[in-house]
């Protein structure tokens, strides 16, 4: 009986997953959950993932929406993720520095996937 109703909220875990929209306010990405950030240090490569295909996101000079915009990456590119902070604009995302063509600075981590 316990087994049945671990799998069977596992399922609506997995279910629930799957049928968020695609225009959600928070990004798609894996960086809103703690296991996927660096530890120690260490950097980790993460892929940047957009709600669109053909998505860009902001590289910023600090972690806010209100630092000035360095660049910005298309959706898809694979970027090697170093620290995290909370971002410093009054809102509560977090933000992860990156590396992109040697450009450093600052996205949201709910837009990195592992």
């Amino acid at each position: 009986m316990i087994i049945m109703l671990k799998t069977f909220m596992t399922g609506l875990l997995l279910l629930g997953a799957t049928a968020l929209p695609m225009n959600a306010q928070q990004g798609p990405g894996c960086g809103r959950y703690d296991n996927c950030y660096p530890q120690g240090g260490e950097a980790y490569y993460g892929r940047i993932c957009t709600n669109s295909r053909s998505g860009r996101l902001n590289v910023r000079t600090g972690p806010g929406t209100n630092y000035r915009s360095l660049t910005q990456i298309p959706n898809g590119t694979t970027v090697p993720v170093f620290d995290r902070t909370s971002g410093q604009d009054g809102t509560p995302h977090t933000w992860q520095r990156i590396n992109y063509n040697g450009v450093q600075g600052w996205v949201r981590s709910d837009y990195i996937c592992d």
